[in-house]
């Protein structure tokens, strides 16, 4: 009799053990289906509504830096200064036309049905990543040298007048951008489309790219180095330095004189491009982050059996999403902190605003011709 009922307490124990278990399974599939959704909704609106939005603000807010540093009526330092924001601006507008192809079109091919049977994104994958990368890497090392340069026109302003010119500084940006070309080659040879069964085209990787050795030395070292370690390294030293140099001037300085002034105006520009630099640091640092977890995927094959794909897919939009937003936010923070900036850049959007206006109200050719040609003068 009692094994008897040591026996049903048993199946009795047994029976709750399973119930219970088979409500923890329940509960963690409805967690991960809705955490599944939350996040593919998440790419969804910030790939195909975020992206192109930004977009097209940060396109025609570099066009406008471009214009308005260009012009004689705003000081922004010394030529090197005015010449590494210029191309950074023009640099940022090549990254930020590449990210609807690079984001957008991504998630229109993998997480809509809005294009059935597109074959646009593995077409163009094999050429955009490496285009992208090397945008992006250039990007990163004209911040290095726009930091470098306010930190000699800080700290050695008498010497800057020799160090910080117009030569230089394209003497600097051409390095930088064969360096950034040469080193971003391999990511060229890393994707190939294929057109499968069905005349249905697909991203395949490279021999090159499933290599081991490859994936260690470039991607988890040299990549991890060159376009992230060295240049955040070399951005945190120098900002450090500028704000302190930039504090030790300010307590410094002489009376009001015609110098001090000028000193003034450079502590200025210094302190928008700060402004700039931090932005993009935390912005990269992302990236930075992302590329890491990357690395660890090869390296590390417990970080692989427990990944959550969606997570990482998730921090990844994120990280590229970041990217897109510091290349289009620099004309906020230069009408934020510049007041000479933030005048001449209202000054141009009214000029052609007007002129787009007459432009629609006045019939004759003559007078749309003479009017674009305007408007196209005072954007140069």
């Amino acid at each position: 009799m009692e094994f008897k009922l040591l026996t049903a307490e048993t199946t009795t124990s047994a029976i709750f053990a399973t119930g219970a278990q088979l409500f923890n399974d329940t509960v963690n599939d409805c967690v991960k289906d809705i955490m599944q959704s939350s996040l593919s909704e998440f790419r969804r609106y910030t790939n195909l509504i975020a992206v192109p939005m930004v977009v097209a603000f940060g396109i025609t807010g570099n066009a406008a830096v471009i214009a308005v540093v260009s012009s004689d009526r705003v000081s922004f330092g010394f030529p090197s200064t005015k010449l590494f924001v210029r191309v950074l601006a023009v640099a940022d507008i090549f990254y930020l036309i590449g990210s609807p192809f690079f984001q957008t079109l991504r998630t229109l091919h993998y997480d809509t049905t809005w294009i059935p049977h597109s074959q646009l994104f593995p077409l163009v994958y094999p050429f955009v990543w490496p285009y992208m990368a090397s945008v992006q890497t250039l990007e990163t090392w004209l911040v290095v040298a726009i930091t470098a340069d306010r930190y000699v026109a800080i700290t050695w302003p008498m010497k800057a007048v020799q160090l910080c010119t117009a030569k230089r500084a394209a003497v600097q940006v051409a390095v930088i951008a064969f360096a950034s070309a040469v080193f971003n080659i391999p990511h060229w040879l890393e994707f190939r489309s294929e057109l499968g069964s069905r005349e249905c085209r697909s991203i395949k990787i490279t021999a090159m790219f499933s290599n081991e050795v490859y994936q260690i030395t470039y991607w988890s070292v040299l990549t991890l180095l060159f376009r992230f370690g060295l240049p955040l390294g070399l951005l945190t030293y120098l900002t450090i330095q500028l704000i302190l140099s930039v504090r030790s001037a300010a307590r410094t300085r002489a009376e009001l004189t015609h110098k001090s002034r000028k000193r003034s105006s450079e502590r200025q520009i210094t302190y928008v491009l700060l402004s700039v630099v931090l932005l993009f640091v935390l912005c990269e640092t992302i990236e930075f982050v992302m590329h890491i977890l990357q690395t660890l995927r090869w390296t590390w094959s417990f970080y692989d059996e427990h990944e959550n794909v969606e997570l990482q897919t998730a921090f990844n939009t994120l990280g590229n999403f970041t990217l897109t937003l510091s290349a289009s936010m620099n004309v906020v923070i230069y009408c934020i902190f510049a007041k000479k900036f933030r005048q001449h850049f209202f000054w141009i959007m009214m000029q052609c605003g007007a002129r787009d206006h007459n432009e629609h109200s006045d019939s004759t050719p003559d007078a749309i011709s003479t009017i674009q040609n305007t408007c196209q003068t005072s954007k140069m």
